[in-house]
């Protein structure tokens, strides 16, 4: 077998059976999600090019009822990989505080060495960080400090985190929150399409008064 087949099939044969095990499914070939009460639990293997003979482990948190840049709501069609996650984490940085590459062989028994221990990792470290970061509570925090770094958004993510956190407040049910930070994300300096700001203003419009 070449790398490439080598690395879908231990994929296929080590990955996917455990993963399906505990309530993930297979989008593709090498991303898996989970819904998680209002999110979705994203884990994706992940090579520079189709022959590569290296992969990393990405995770992510997808929060489906977040709206694009153009204001669209994203929905469950077509979850996406990792890139796309309002949240993510490199599955090598939780383990050993960097990024950390796996490797494929032509021999098919090396490559199931390689897969099983970074299947080992996701059980024993990944799944934690997933279920951690999928409390409400947790995220509202992670968007606290990205709205702290960056209170006009950061170029990798869709939104501003402010939209974020004034999403996160409204589906935990505390519209003063959620209209204080929509407040601040259309008065922030960061450019924005008119069709988001159509998006908050419709949002700050069908929240209940306090």
């Amino acid at each position: 077998m070449s790398y490439t087949e080598n690395f879908y099939d231990s994929v296929r044969a080590v990955i996917a059976p455990r993963l399906y095990n505990i309530g993930f499914r297979q989008r593709d070939q090498l991303v898996f999600t989970r819904p998680i009460g209002r999110f979705v639990q994203v884990i994706e293997f992940a090579s520079s090019t189709p022959s590569d003979e290296r992969f990393t482990v990405r995770l992510g948190i997808y929060v489906p009822f977040a709206p694009d840049v153009e204001g669209d709501d994203l929905g469950l069609v077509g979850v996406p990989g990792v890139s796309r996650c309002q949240v993510r984490a490199s599955l090598g940085k939780i383990l050993y505080g960097k990024d950390y590459i796996w490797k494929t062989s032509l021999a098919w028994d090396e490559t199931y060495r390689q897969m099983r221990d970074a299947l080992r990792g996701i059980l024993i470290h990944g799944l934690g960080w997933l279920a951690q970061s999928s409390e409400p509570a947790a995220l509202v925090r992670y968007f606290a400090r990205g709205a702290a770094r960056y209170p006009d958004g950061h170029k990798s993510s869709s939104v501003s985190p402010m939209v974020m956190l004034g999403l996160l407040y409204e589906v935990t049910s505390e519209p003063g929150q959620a209209r204080r930070w929509y407040r601040r994300a259309l008065s922030a300096n960061g450019p924005m399409t008119p069709g988001l700001r159509g998006w908050l203003y419709n949002r700050m419009h069908n929240l209940p008064t306090e």
